[in-house]
């Protein structure tokens, strides 16, 4: 009962990477955040990717973020 696949864009403030295969566990995340919070909510997310890129969090192989450029105040996350 399929339909038409639904596309969205992000914009995130990464550099894209090539990085080699690897087997990891992956979560992708989809956010919906209050306008009045956005400023609190993106300084959090800024450092919790600076944690996760970081010898902090040895395990963690990628951590990004970017908004949906039609649906302002979505966030999509992905880590490995």
């Amino acid at each position: 009962n399929g339909g038409e696949p639904i596309f969205h864009f992000y914009f995130g403030t990464h550099e894209a990477e090539k990085v080699p295969i690897r087997s990891a566990f992956c979560l992708h995340v989809e956010l919906c955040i209050k306008p009045e919070v956005r400023d609190a909510f993106l300084e959090v997310i800024e450092n919790n990717q600076k944690g996760s890129n970081s010898d902090v969090e040895p395990l963690c192989l990628q951590y990004v973020y970017g908004e949906n450029k039609d649906t302002p105040n979505t966030f999509v996350f992905h880590e490995e």
